[in-house]
Formats: C-alpha cells, sequence, structure tokens
C-alpha cells in the first residue's frame, strides 16, 4: 500500500529505540524513549506557503510526541503534524547562523534589540529599524519585540511599558517580513515580581488581546502579497509602514502626541481607524490627523 501526504506533511520511518546501552546494559520496553529520529519514506508536495526542503531518504529530527502513528503492515509509521518549527537560536558573533537556517526558520533577537532601543528613545531613527540584522532571508526569521529573556530574565525590556511593547509589536506585525512572536508577560507581573502569578500552562497578561493587537493580525492577514515601504516623519516619532496602495498602519514612537503630515499612497479620502474610531485625511498624497503617544492606527479597506 502506497501513502501519500498532502501539503506540508512528510511520512516518517522512525529509528528504532536502543536496545542496549554504551555500557552495554539491556534497556527493558518501559524505559525505551520513543524514537526522535527517523528515515522520510514520503513528502508532500508543500503549500503556497512553504516549499519542502526535505526529500525521501532524508533522516530527520522529530518532536518526542509529534503527529500520528499508524499502522502499515504491521510497521509503525509516524504522520508529523503540520506545525511551524523555529529554531530560539539566540545571535552572537560567533553563532553558525546561516548554516542553523538550512534546517529551521531563525529567531531575529538583534532586531528585537534594536526595535526596543527605538522604542525606549521615543524615536524611529534611534536604530536601524530598515536592516533585518541577521543574513537569513526575513521570510525565515521570526521576530519579537521581547522574550521571556528580556523580560524575566535579564529585565532588560522590563523598563518599557505595555504601551511602548503594543507599539512594537504592531510595526512588526504590519510588515511583510518576519514571522511576528508575541510575548505575554506573565500575569500580575510587577518591577518587585517580574514573574508575577506565573505557572506551567498559564498564560500570561491579557495584552494579546488588545484591541490593537487584534487588529493588526486581521491586517497582516488582509494584506498578503502586498508590497512593503516605511515612511518616516522628520521628527522620527511616526512610522508609517505602507502595504502597496491598500491600507497602511502609523505608528507613534514617541510618548508624546503627534500631529501626522508625511506622505502616503493612500489615494485621496477620509479614513477612520478601527481601534479608536479617529479620523485622517488624504490629500495631493499625504495624510493628516492627530496621533496620541505611544498609539497604532490600522487604516484600510477589508473588501
Amino acid at each position: 500500500m502506497k501513502i501519500q501526504p498532502l501539503a506540508d506533511r512528510v511520512l516518517i520511518n522512525p529509528v528504532p529505540a536502543e536496545e542496549v546501552t554504551v555500557a552495554g546494559i539491556i534497556i527493558p520496553d518501559s524505559a525505551k524513549e520513543k524514537p526522535l529520529k527517523g528515515q522520510v519514506l514520503a513528502v508532500g508536495g508543500g503549500t503556497k506557503d512553504e516549499v519542502m526542503v526535505v526529500k525521501e531518504g532524508d533522516t530527520v529530527l522529530y518532536g518526542k510526541y509529534a503527529g500520528t502513528e499508524i499502522d502499515v503492515k504491521g510497521e509503525k509509521l509516524l504522520m508529523p503534524d503540520s506545525l511551524f518549527i523555529y529554531g530560539e537560536v539566540l545571535q552572537d558573533k560567533n553563532v553558525k547562523e546561516t548554516e542553523y537556517a538550512e534546517y529551521m526558520d531563525m529567531t531575529a533577537s538583534n532586531y528585537g534589540h534594536a526595535l526596543r532601543e527605538a522604542l525606549a528613545a521615543g524615536n524611529f531613527n534611534a536604530a536601524d529599524l530598515l536592516s533585518w540584522h541577521h543574513p537569513v532571508d526575513p521570510k525565515h526569521l521570526v521576530t519579537w519585540v521581547e522574550s521571556h529573556d528580556t523580560y524575566c530574565n535579564f529585565h532588560e525590556s522590563a523598563g518599557l511599558t505595555d504601551d511602548q511593547i503594543r507599539a512594537g509589536w504592531v510595526f512588526l506585525t504590519a510588515r511583510d517580513g518576519g514571522r511576528p512572536l508575541f510575548y505575554s508577560r506573565p500575569a500580575g507581573s510587577t518591577r518587585e515580581n517580574y514573574w508575577g502569578n506565573n505557572r506551567i500552562g498559564a498564560r500570561g497578561n491579557d495584552e494579546f488581546f488588545h484591541p490593537e493587537v487584534v487588529a493588526v493580525n486581521k491586517f497582516r492577514h488582509a494584506m498578503t502579497g502586498e508590497p512593503e515601504a516605511i515612511t518616516v516623519s522628520d521628527n522620527g516619532a511616526i512610522a508609517e509602514v505602507s502595504r502597496g496602495t491598500r491600507g497602511v498602519v502609523l505608528v507613534n514612537f514617541s510618548n508624546q502626541p503627534q500631529e501626522v503630515d508625511m506622505a502616503t499612497p493612500l489615494s485621496t479620502g477620509k479614513y477612520t481607524d478601527g481601534v479608536h474610531g479617529t479620523e485622517f485625511t488624504v490629500e495631493d498624497g499625504a495624510i493628516h490627523g492627530a496621533m496620541a503617544p505611544n498609539a497604532t492606527y490600522i487604516l484600510y479597506s477589508e473588501k
């Protein structure tokens, strides 16, 4: 019987668990680890977003509880779930980033650091946010504003407010490149107790429910395939991420109110942000309006 996986799934023949340890001790069945390595028997055709890089005959590693086990003529094979896999390989001068990237998507931790610098300064131009600070194609980068390390462990990002973190998230998510990952700070977290009431399996605070976060997630999906351009106000306080001519996202990096008067690809007319109900006017290729401190505004038609 021939089994053909669909989309981005593969069929794997697990390598049998070790029978004997290096020291020659026989391992009973109850103590054997579930196999984590196997040989690829068949490969799906991929999806529009995912080109298959593995091929029949490759030896691969997989998660301990990944996928569905199937029985084919008495032989137990594995069909891993369709999951996004990336490596949390933090950047450093000696990290072999391009080599790791041959096997998985990578984390753009240096970009997160640059973004936090700009947010702390209240100025887009305080750091280079046009470069991804990584040798790997941005389509294969996981981006974040902060992580559990920068917040809970080292407190490097703990000085940023929820409003600032949210502004950074909206900027990241509005962009064409990268795969944004939202770090939810522990519920009940304070500057005296960074871990808050954190428990294994418990979710963090409610920030991922915030209307700005929800709105930019929808914007990202709606703008799939649209080219990106970034425009910055003369004082560096405002960044506009435009996606073709269909929509723009305005981000106030500063903790002061701002008046918008900058170039935009949007057509002439009036646009109302769905989260705050703020109206912006576009005339003669320029957008005008008022922005609250560290606030974001998402302007596009969902059609």
